[in-house]
């Protein structure tokens, strides 16, 4: 397609999904700031470090889809603080995964 730019058209996606644009901001704990800090993770990336050594950094992405799956790959060192929705839907799904790991061990099934 004539002045089609793919770069252009997903230069707001964390990796290929393009969705509605929302900014994300999320803390890193000490433990892993370091690594954080050492590279550019998304275009779109501002970095705030703080004097306990954590780093918050926020993106400005086309859908969450994607970022979610990054965020959960950092944990337990993350946090998502914005925005609120996004924190709560989060919060809800490591509550679930909580719950499926605190329930005793289903038998394993043997063919």
């Amino acid at each position: 397609m004539e002045g089609f730019d793919l770069k252009e058209f997903l230069s707001h996606s964390w990796g290929i999904v393009d969705d509605k644009e929302v900014s994300i901001r999320v803390r890193f704990s000490s433990e892993i700031a370091d690594y954080i800090q050492r590279k550019t993770w998304h275009p779109s990336e501002q970095k705030k470090l703080f004097s306990d050594g954590s780093v918050e950094c926020r993106y400005t992405v086309a859908g969450t889809i994607e970022i979610k799956q990054w965020i959960y790959s950092w944990l337990p060192y993350a946090e998502v603080l914005e925005p609120a929705w996004f924190r709560e839907q989060v919060e809800k799904e490591l509550s679930a995964a909580l719950q499926h790991h605190a329930a005793p061990p289903r038998p394993s099934t043997k063919t």
